[in-house]
């Protein structure tokens, strides 16, 4: 599995793999209801390494929030990635 990395423009937040897009999204079409993260997984020897980083501010903040749980839920760690996109759920600065 090739690792992800950042292709973004000053319009398009995008994600490649290898030469393969993963996503691309308008940033025009992002904000608080409506936003992504990205979560990978990989091996650094011995150790399993997770990865979280947000498309813009909303996503960032709701990576911490659904790393927080995810690891409560994961017994076993494995290699992957996973394109985690939400909608309509808006967090307030009470949270």
């Amino acid at each position: 599995m090739a690792p992800l990395k950042w292709a973004g423009t000053g319009t398009n937040a995008i994600i490649m793999s290898g030469s393969e897009v993963k996503l691309n999204v308008p940033f025009s079409s992002l904000g608080p209801t409506n936003y992504y993260f990205v979560m990978q997984i990989v091996a650094d020897g011995s150790h399993m390494v997770v990865i979280l980083w947000g498309i813009t501010q909303y996503g960032t903040y709701s990576s911490g929030i659904y790393f927080g749980v995810w690891v409560k839920k994961a017994p076993m760690l494995c290699m992957g990635d996973e394109f985690t996109h939400h909608q309509s759920y808006e967090f307030s600065s009470s949270t």
